[in-house]
């Protein structure tokens, strides 16, 4: 089965998804915004903090981090959790 097949049918099952990528590194503008397209209304993710910002930098001292991740989660009319 195709990942785009497996996705619509996840997407049509489950109405949240934990997003571990998020952990790893910021996702780029474009991925968030086509998250937005190719899920339903209503459908909500819920995205891991940076390991930057929750072990490397230990929450302190970390504005410029969480705002360049909220910056890019704006491009998508979706609800984040």
């Amino acid at each position: 089965m195709k990942i785009r097949r497996l996705a619509s049918l996840l997407f049509e099952a489950f109405d949240t998804f934990e997003v571990d990528s998020t952990f790893y590194r910021c996702p780029t503008v474009e991925a968030v915004r086509n998250w937005g397209l190719k899920t339903p209304p209503g459908f909500i993710f819920s995205l891991k903090i940076p390991r930057t910002i929750a072990h490397e930098i230990v929450r302190v001292e970390c504005d410029k981090e969480f705002e360049e991740l909220l910056a890019r989660y704006k491009y998508s009319a979706r609800n984040w959790v």
